[in-house]
């Protein structure tokens, strides 16, 4: 199997910091939204606090601390707590956007299953598997009546739920646990490879009619300091319209100059299945031990 390259560099963006910020507060909301998650891909949370914290206190002096304008920053604000370690805010700050969804679109919405899923995912990341196992089986139980049962945003919720079962009723004790490389959450995880890498390659695989679609995101493994791998979930269809599982791996190296940001290099397709076979015989570090075989030019073994 062919390897696919892409020379793609994260430009990192530079803000001038200005007293009172105030070239921020002549941002919109949206505008204000897009620059944090922007930050937050470039794994600068610090700074994406900053601007989202301008963002929520914009839309709570326009519209008050209830109105739902504030849902789209809030989340983004708990995605921002939970990169910085911050665990105990993140879940108040999701927990308040929770509420402010049941009121504003009721508590059986997508958006209320799609809160309670990254509720799930920060219990997961504190090895607090009941809370997680209990909040997944919420969302699914929304989802369920809103998805048809094939759905793969359910078959998600299932897998997720699984896992934090087994871990549960794992004879491993929970310090241990808390101490060890654990499954990977199933996605949805947030999409962190800029869409005209995505675009890029996506073009360059149909060129060889090689059609992919509907990629989803899994949990990015890093590969210590040397960079990250982005995998992502998707479907390969033929001419017939028949369609494979498969797995899309975009392989990104640390930019030397600037060590926060990312430059991608290579991308390779493999089936889903081997990836699950992986999973299964070893979890993520047998996983991470394939990755550096796969893309060994990028990832040398330390001597």
């Amino acid at each position: 199997m062919r390897f696919f390259k892409i020379s793609c560099v994260l430009i990192a963006i530079i803000f001038l910091c200005i007293s009172g910020c105030s070239k921020e507060n002549e941002k919109n909301q949206d505008e204000l939204n897009q620059k944090a998650l922007q930050l937050l891909k470039q794994n600068n949370p610090k700074d994406a606090l900053k601007i989202i914290r301008t963002a929520v206190k914009k839309v709570e002096d326009e519209y008050g601390n209830n109105h739902p304008k504030l849902i789209a920053s809030l989340e983004i604000a708990g995605l921002v707590h939970q990169a910085l370690g911050d665990y105990q805010n993140a879940e108040s700050i999701y927990q308040r956007a929770l509420t402010l969804i049941k009121h504003a679109n009721g508590p059986d919405s997508p958006e209320a299953a799609k809160i309670l899923n990254t509720l799930g995912g920060l219990y997961y990341s504190q090895n607090r598997y009941l809370d997680a196992a209990k909040t997944f089986r919420q969302s699914l139980s929304i989802a369920q009546n809103l998805f048809p049962d094939n759905d793969p945003r359910l078959n998600t919720l299932r897998k997720n739920i699984k896992t934090c079962e087994d871990l549960l009723n794992s004879d491993v004790p929970a310090s241990a646990q808390a101490s060890a490389e654990k499954p990977a959450l199933s996605g949805p995880i947030q999409d962190l490879v800029p869409d005209q890498i995505k675009r890029s390659m996506i073009s360059q695989l149909a060129q060889q009619k090689i059609f992919i679609s509907d990629l989803s995101p899994r949990m990015p493994v890093s590969m210590d300091d040397k960079g990250m791998v982005f995998p992502y979930h998707g479907l390969k269809k033929d001419k017939t319209g028949n369609s494979q599982e498969i797995l899309l791996l975009f392989a990104a190296i640390r930019n030397p100059d600037k060590p926060a940001a990312l430059i991608f290099q290579q991308c390779r397709l493999i089936s889903y299945r081997s990836y699950i076979n992986t999973m299964e015989q070893g979890g993520l570090a047998q996983f991470k031990k394939a990755l550096m075989e796969v893309f060994a030019d990028l990832y040398p073994k330390s001597v």
